[in-house]
């Protein structure tokens, strides 16, 4: 017969963490809206049987969550945030940053999402999205110092993913565009004597992903934005090997 081992010790939630999943699932279903105030302390308390100080802690808690702000004075009392992607955007860059991404690691994740999400685009973009992408390629053509395109571009990049009006992907192209904006501006500062270049077969790019978009041509945007960005992608990496420049370096 063997011999039991030790029990092992299972970590149970602190009550005020119970309470804090309770109410995060009523804002996941739509129970309390963004400007929505929560009921009051001595209500929650009641509602979930908790002493003051268990439902501090779980107001404290959804707080560093950013989904509820607690206002001071009179008219004291958490209220519901509304969403703001950037906010998720900032902790997984640094999450990302923490646990060694590179710069490769955040171009082939753009490469697997963004041919889906122009896709989308192609088929459910409104004409302000069209506006918006070609007021984009109109900044990038009147840039004169080449180190302020790389903003323009990263910004080329998400209005195409919020075309495509699908709010799953936007959360994660919203991720990818807070850190690219620095890959596209530290890229730009390497490749500073190939710029030129870069600017004008990238607003080639745009305009051809462009055309199709507008004439809801999905496998044709799809196709553009994958297969015409990859090989811009290949030529800028032989140009910047000829240049001893590392691409993906940090």
């Amino acid at each position: 017969m063997g011999v039991l081992a030790d029990p092992e010790k299972i970590a149970l939630p602190k009550m005020a963490e119970l309470v804090a999943d309770r109410i995060r699932a009523q804002l996941a279903r739509g129970e309390f809206k963004p400007g929505d105030s929560l009921p009051s302390e001595t209500q929650l308390m009641t509602r979930f049987g908790v002493a003051r100080p268990t439902m501090r802690e779980a107001i404290r808690i959804l707080e560093s969550e950013s989904l509820i702000i607690t206002r001071r004075g009179a008219q004291k009392g958490p209220r519901v945030r509304p969403a703001d992607p950037s906010l998720l955007a900032r902790r997984a860059g640094l999450h990302l940053q923490r646990s060694g991404a590179t710069w490769r690691d955040l171009y082939e994740a753009q490469a697997v999402i963004e041919p889906g999400a122009v896709a989308l685009a192609a088929k459910r973009r409104t004409k302000a999205d069209l506006a918006t992408l070609r007021d984009l390629i109109e900044q990038a053509r009147r840039v004169n110092d080449v180190a302020d395109f790389g903003p323009i571009a990263a910004e080329f990049h998400i209005a195409l993913v919020r075309a495509a009006r699908n709010k799953t992907l936007i959360m994660f192209g919203e991720t990818l565009h807070t850190l690219t904006r620095d890959l596209y501006r530290t890229r730009i500062a390497m490749l500073r004597s190939i710029g030129e270049k870069l600017k004008a077969d990238s607003i080639a790019l745009y305009e051809h992903v462009l055309e199709r978009i507008e004439a809801h041509d999905a496998a044709g945007a799809a196709q553009v934005w994958g297969e015409e960005r990859s090989a811009l992608e290949a030529a800028l990496g032989r140009l910047a090997s000829d240049q001893g420049i590392e691409l993906y370096g940090r």
